[in-house]
């Protein structure tokens, strides 16, 4: 016969069993919803490149450890690597499909492909809390168009995603 700690554990065992497989699945379907379309649908930038639309991305977290990551899919890949400060590019075609006579970067970036910095960054994120949930973008001057330009990349989204993501679940029926 086990001791009543030993039952006790295995009890509370179970139930965080339970709770993983319940929360975890329930965060990545709101995960894909929000990196996939309300972020996208929220955004007042203009895509250069397609680095920012596409390397929105959301990493869960359990018990400090990374363990689902997805990204945007619903957008086809950029059509370039990120600019690096004060690269200059004369009458092209946007991601957007918009032709633009000039463009100067202002922002110094890695020059790789956001969805790269994306997953490091949730690949390097350590969280502290039994469950979590990131939402980050892969290029360096998004936080430049939020502060300097006023323009939405995810401080609406940070916003919603507060009320919306306790609303995403539904309720445990056995």
């Amino acid at each position: 016969m086990k001791s009543i700690e030993k039952q006790f554990e295995d009890i509370q065992n179970d139930i965080y069993k339970d709770m993983y497989y319940y929360i975890v699945p329930e965060m990545t379907k709101f995960g894909i919803r929000m990196v996939s379309d309300v972020l996208p649908n929220q955004a007042k930038y203009r895509n250069l490149t397609g680095n920012t639309i596409t390397s929105l991305a959301f990493g869960i977290y359990y018990m400090g450890n990374l363990e689902i990551m997805g990204f945007n899919n619903h957008y086809p890949p950029p059509i370039r690597n990120k600019l690096i400060k004060g690269e200059e590019l004369f009458d092209f075609e946007d991601y957007d499909g918009n032709i633009r006579k000039y463009f100067r970067a202002k922002v110094q970036t890695d020059a790789g492909y956001g969805t790269n910095t994306s997953m490091e960054f949730l690949k390097g994120y350590q969280s502290t809390r039994q469950f979590a949930i990131v939402f980050t973008t892969g290029t360096e001057y998004s936080e430049y168009l939020e502060k300097t330009r006023k323009l939405n990349v995810l401080s609406d989204g940070y916003d919603y995603s507060i009320t919306a993501f306790i609303k995403s679940f539904k309720p445990i029926r056995k």
